[in-house]
């Protein structure tokens, strides 16, 4: 067993995930720096209204930028709500009560996140609209820099994805290259059966 896979197997007993969680690639996949994991903790009401408010506000400023079909545009904004609301979303809590499924948690663990709390004090009331108006970057400068430097920090990791995807392909033609380049000399002093021959006897 490696540390990596010991290190999930801790995280998923102390999460309470053993007996429901069956494939444990995807997880092993998403996996950072133990640093970064240890670092990470359930998170406060306050930064769960937060992370809503932000999120709800980033979303409306991207449907102003895309614009198009307002009628489209309030329909997505309307469905985002609905999966939230059901706990299926980006946020994934309820609205009254933080129910998030064990797996989301230990996903957000395990990539080194703060996760939602479960159950619990409800996390919305009365007096949420007042941050809700104070996070809307159209008032509040330090919020449009904190989007701005958000942006920012996305662009360059989706640079960092296409040039990796790029090494990559690089490599395949590369290897690709070298294999039809080895199998042509064999091609000049064997035949293809006899090729074929050798090679089914090795498998």
């Amino acid at each position: 067993m490696t540390q990596k896979e010991a290190l999930l197997d801790s995280l998923i007993e102390e999460m309470g995930v053993a007996e429901t969680l069956k494939d444990k690639t995807f997880y092993l996949k998403a996996m950072v720096a133990p640093e970064k994991i240890a670092e990470a903790r359930e998170m406060t009401p306050q930064e769960v209204r937060e992370v809503y408010f932000r999120g709800t506000w980033r979303h409306i400023d991207n449907l102003v930028e895309e614009g198009g079909d307002m009628r489209e545009a309030l329909r997505s904004l309307a469905f985002g709500m609905l999966t939230t609301l059901e706990g299926a979303g980006t946020f994934c809590f309820c609205l009254v009560t933080p129910h998030p499924h064990p797996h989301n948690r230990l996903y957000q663990r395990v990539q080194g996140d703060n996760w939602f709390p479960q159950g619990g004090d409800p996390i919305f009331d009365g007096e949420n609209h007042h941050d809700f108006i104070r996070l809307d970057p159209s008032r509040n400068p330090a919020e449009e820099e904190r989007l701005a430097a958000l942006r920012e920090e996305e662009q360059i990791e989706l640079e960092q994805v296409k040039q990796e995807h790029a090494d990559r392909g690089r490599q395949e033609e590369k290897e690709e290259y070298e294999f039809s380049q080895l199998l042509e000399q064999l091609l000049e002093k064997h035949s293809w059966d006899d090729l074929m021959g050798l090679l089914k006897g090795l498998l």
